[in-house]
C-alpha cells in the first residue's frame, strides 16, 4: 500500500497541470485523483501500527504549525457557510478544493523530505511545466486559446484562462531562475534557461498585465538586492515590451470594469460584515446586486470579484478574512526566517519564494487565482520548504 500511495503521489503531480482544466470543470479527473492519493495515504496508515503511531504525532504538530492549523480553520468556516449560502454547490466545490489542498499540505510536509525537494521535486514541477509552455506556444503559432472582446487573441495553455495560466508561470519562474544561477551541470544550466525564457515568452502571451507586473517587480527585486547588472536587460526588455502592439493593447483597455465590481463587493460586505453570504456565493447574489446598483453596470454575468481580500470580506466577512490574512502573513514570516536560517542553494530559494509571497499579496489585488487549483496547489507546495527548514533547525537537523 506504501507503494501504491507513493506512485498515486507522484502521477498526480506530474499530470495534475496537464490535464485541461476546461475538461477539469466537467469531469473533475484532478480532484478524483487526488482523492484517490488521500485515500490510499490513509489505508497505508491505518494498516501500520508505527505509521499509525507517527501519524498522531504529525497530526498533533500539523494542528500546532500556524499555517496548516489556519488551512484548517479556514476550511472549517468555508464549510460551516453552507448554512447560510444561496448556492450549496458553490460552497461544497470551494470547501472540498481548499479541504484537499490541506491533505496534500499535510502529506508534503511529514512525507516529503528535504532530499525529495532538492532531487525530486523540481522534476516533477518543471518537466510538466516545459509540455504546459509546448502546447501553449502550439496555441499561439495556430490562433487557438482565449479571445478578447476586440480580437485580441491570449494564451492559456491547459489552465483554462490566461490570468490563471499567468499566475502559474509567476509561481515557477522565481524559484528557476535561482536554481539555473546555482546550477553547476551545463546541460542542467542549458535546459533551465531555456525554461525561464519560455516562462517569460508565455507570459507575455497569456497577455495577464498582473503576470506582467509581478515578473517586472520581481525582476527589479532581484536587480536592486542580488544582482545590479540585470538592470542593464532588465530596464531595456521591458521599454521593448511596453512598445509591442500586444502589450500596448492589454494596457490600454484600462481596469477592464474591475473597479465596478469592487464596489458592488464592498457593497456584499457592508449588508454582510461578519460572516459573509457564504464562499463562492458573489456569483449567486451578484445579478441582485447589479440591479440594486446601476452606476455599476459593467457585465451582469462576472462571477467572482477580482481581488482575493475583497473576496473573504464578502464571502466570509471578518470571520473567514481575519484566518486568511493571518495564513497569508505567516506564509511571508516564514519564508523570510528560513532564508535567514539557511545557505546557499537552499538560501537562495527560500528568496525565490519570499518574493513570489510578495508578488501574490500584490497580485491578489486584482484577482482570485491564489484559491485557483492550477496556482494553488504550487503556491502551497513551495511554501512547505520554508516550514521543514524551519522544523529541521529546531530539530538541530540543520
Amino acid at each position: 500500500m506504501k507503494k501504491l500511495f507513493y506512485y498515486s503521489f507522484i502521477l498526480y503531480i506530474i499530470f495534475f497541470p496537464l490535464v485541461p482544466s476546461r475538461l477539469n470543470w466537467k469531469y473533475p479527473i484532478t480532484e478524483v485523483m487526488l482523492l484517490l492519493v488521500l485515500l490510499f495515504y490513509l489505508v497505508y496508515v491505518l494498516r501500520d501500527r508505527n505509521k499509525r503511531k507517527e501519524f498522531k504525532e504529525n497530526l498533533i504538530l500539523f494542528l500546532k504549525e500556524p499555517v496548516s492549523l489556519l488551512m484548517v480553520i479556514i476550511t472549517c468556516i468555508m464549510l460551516f457557510s453552507i448554512t447560510y449560502c444561496t448556492n450549496v454547490i458553490l460552497v461544497l466545490k470551494e470547501t472540498l478544493r481548499f479541504g484537499i489542498l490541506t491533505g496534500l499540505f499535510y502529506i508534503f510536509r511529514f512525507e516529503c523530505n528535504m532530499e525529495f525537494y532538492k532531487e525530486k521535486l523540481v522534476k516533477l514541477i518543471y518537466y510538466p511545466a516545459f509540455v504546459v509552455m509546448l502546447i501553449g506556444f502550439y496555441e499561439k503559432i495556430f490562433g487557438l486559446g482565449f479571445e478578447e472582446w476586440s480580437g485580441l487573441l491570449r494564451v492559456e495553455s491547459t489552465t483554462g484562462n490566461p490570468n490563471i495560466y499567468g499566475g502559474y508561470l509567476v509561481v515557477l519562474f522565481f524559484p528557476l531562475f535561482f536554481l539555473m544561477l546555482d546550477e553547476r551541470n551545463i546541460k542542467k544550466k542549458l535546459f533551465y534557461i531555456l525554461e525561464l525564457v519560455m516562462i517569460f515568452l508565455s507570459v507575455i502571451f497569456t497577455g495577464s498585465r498582473n503576470a506582467l507586473l509581478a515578473i517586472g517587480l520581481g525582476g527589479a527585486f532581484i536587480s536592486v538586492f542580488y544582482i545590479r547588472k540585470l538592470l542593464y536587460v532588465l530596464i531595456p526588455a521591458f521599454i521593448v515590451l511596453l512598445q509591442t502592439p500586444f502589450v500596448k493593447e492589454r494596457i490600454s483597455t484600462g481596469d477592464a470594469g474591475r473597479s465596478q465590481i469592487y464596489k458592488i463587493a464592498w457593497h456584499v460586505f457592508r449588508d454582510h460584515p461578519i460572516i459573509g453570504v457564504a464562499i463562492g456565493n458573489f456569483e449567486s447574489v451578484f445579478k441582485d446586486y447589479y440591479l440594486r446598483y446601476p452606476q455599476y453596470h459593467y457585465n451582469p454575468d462576472i462571477y467572482h470579484t477580482h481581488n482575493i481580500y475583497l473576496k473573504f470580506l464578502s464571502e466570509l466577512g471578518i470571520v473567514g478574512f481575519i484566518p486568511f490574512i493571518l495564513l497569508m502573513i505567516f506564509l511571508l514570516v516564514n519564508s523570510i526566517k528560513a532564508f535567514k536560517a539557511t545557505t546557499g542553494t537552499m538560501r537562495n530559494i527560500c528568496v525565490a519564494i519570499t518574493i513570489v509571497n510578495v508578488l501574490f499579496w500584490i497580485m491578489s489585488l486584482f484577482d482570485n487565482i491564489i484559491l485557483l487549483p492550477k496556482v494553488m496547489n504550487f503556491y502551497f507546495i513551495m511554501n512547505v520548504i520554508p516550514l521543514i527548514i524551519l522544523s529541521n533547525k529546531k530539530e538541530n537537523k540543520i
